[in-house]
């Protein structure tokens, strides 16, 4: 979603059967319609700059606007997360929904180099013997796999000399023989050094991060995350000491299968007072997309609320397919800062 100039939007709805959250979810349970909810529960400390929730690590979150391949990495190599699963759950920039993509952190290189979102590199991973022109010769690519390889791509690993994440095209090569690869673009003599892995599954747009889970906690000071080449930039981590995790305090809405509704939001917050016995409160910003009418082109609203000690929303608002909804927290006092404020929102998704 663009952020754009703020606009309304009216909708008319005939029969509405719901006023509150509870109502939505019993209107669409009376009707058999299958729905799952998107919980989202998280408290942070600021100062008056609008901020949203980060899951866990130090790192900002950021939209992932580009439809390229993801990786995953974590944040320093160990050796315990050798080989390990990591699943997560994404939307497109469609909004399609992928739950459960598997990806392994690489067995035979360090796990802090990023490895691509469905490559189970474990099977399929040797070293880079020699370069000659536009030719890789593998010392002997894992044969586990009998199936011809032809058309798959192979990912380069190594540190930054080593250009990793370049994807390179197979546009010859059979088990029988997997000693010589073509790439589509002319290596440097720095890819004798590096670590290749084969994959027979790309995920080249993976969009908004929904969840992340991993058979193995991710230890202290090493989160695991998926990024972008070289971890430049961030879109979902599981954090330290947890194995589930997720991209923070934003929704993203499922295509024209799916209604999807902001259902619920609420805020907490400690009242505090400054000097003179005046008190001092916080506002929060929704960014959203509702649903259009017939007709009636699709816009981003922004609303934005004070409060002091609580707030609860329960709009019941659908949503645009394919679009975001972020919500940020602040101080309206800019030079104070807050002990913690608290945020909860439910969205709900209807399958039709």
């Amino acid at each position: 979603m663009g952020l754009v100039t703020t606009k309304s939007h009216t909708r008319i709805e005939k029969d509405r059967n719901w006023h509150n959250y509870e109502t939505l979810k019993a209107h669409f349970k009376k009707k058999s319609n299958t729905y799952k909810e998107v919980i989202f529960d998280g408290a942070q400390t600021m100062t008056g700059t609008a901020a949203e929730i980060n899951p866990g690590a130090a790192d900002t979150i950021a939209f992932n606007g580009a439809t390229t391949t993801v990786f995953i990495a974590s944040e320093a190599d160990l050796t315990a997360l050798d080989g390990d699963s990591i699943w997560i759950d994404y939307a497109t920039s469609v909004g399609v929904l992928h739950e459960a993509v598997e990806t392994l952190l690489d067995t035979e290189t360090s796990t802090a180099t990023e490895v691509p979102v469905g490559c189970i590199s474990g099977l399929y991973i040797d070293a880079v013997a020699a370069v000659n022109g536009d030719a890789l010769t593998m010392t002997g690519l894992n044969r586990t796999k009998t199936d011809d390889l032809k058309g798959w791509y192979v990912i380069g690993c190594g540190d930054a000399t080593h250009r990793p994440g370049e994807i390179l095209t197979i546009l010859s090569n059979t088990a029988a023989s997997p000693t010589v690869i073509t790439c589509t673009t002319t290596p440097n003599a720095d890819w004798a050094a590096d670590n290749v892995s084969v994959q027979p599954t790309q995920h080249p747009d993976v969009y908004r991060i929904r969840r992340m889970y991993a058979e193995t906690e991710s230890p202290t000071d090493n989160y695991q995350c998926v990024c972008d080449k070289d971890q430049t930039n961030i879109y979902g981590v599981i954090a330290d000491a947890n194995t589930y995790g997720g991209a923070g305090s934003r929704y993203f809405a499922l295509d024209s299968n799916y209604r999807c509704f902001l259902g619920q939001l609420i805020l907490t917050a400690p009242l505090r007072q400054v000097g003179d016995g005046e008190t001092w409160g916080h506002q929060v910003a929704i960014t959203f997309t509702p649903k259009s009418e017939t007709g009636q082109a699709a816009a981003d609203i922004t609303l934005a609320f004070d409060f002091q000690d609580k707030l609860i929303w329960e709009p019941c608002i659908e949503l645009e397919p394919a679009t975001d909804v972020i919500i940020k927290v602040h101080a309206i006092l800019n030079d104070v800062v807050f002990v913690e404020v608290g945020v909860s929102f439910k969205c709900l998704e209807v399958t039709l």
